[in-house]
């Protein structure tokens, strides 16, 4: 695999793109105004709150978010057929790959109140999309 890598500059670039992508995700609730801050934390407790309250279904809840985000590969397939698409699929992957590093940092930062099984099914989908991505690439 990492012979496949050196050989390959482009899966190098964008492999790189994501860990940098994946870090300022992770940084970014530091960077940002503590009102938005605020906002998002006590909109993801909301939301988690609910959850917990109606005791969803794990399994249903991991195939609507897998199909919601197979709906996002479908489109970054059919944008790659083009040479016009390659630059608007790389800003799609890389700003999914923010926004898991931001879901992640901010549920990382709540998780005293958070089930960790909940946190791993709702993150598995959209890792398990980014593999599908990076590959379709």
């Amino acid at each position: 695999m990492i012979k496949y890598i050196k050989k390959n500059k482009l899966i190098t670039i964008l492999l790189f793109l994501t860990i940098i992508t994946f870090i300022i995700g992770l940084l970014l609730p530091s960077i940002l105004n503590t009102q938005i801050t605020k906002e998002i934390t006590n909109n993801l407790n909301t939301f988690i709150y609910s959850i917990k309250k109606e005791k969803i279904n794990y399994l249903s809840y991991f195939l609507n978010n897998t199909k919601s985000n197979l709906l996002l590969t479908i489109i970054i397939w059919l944008l790659g057929i083009s040479i016009i698409g390659i630059p608007i699929i790389l800003l799609l992957y890389l700003s999914k790959i923010i926004t898991i590093g931001l879901e992640i940092s901010f549920l990382f930062k709540n998780i005293l109140s958070y089930n960790i099984f909940f946190i791993i099914v709702y993150i598995l989908p959209k890792l398990i999309n980014l593999l599908l991505i990076f590959f379709l690439v």
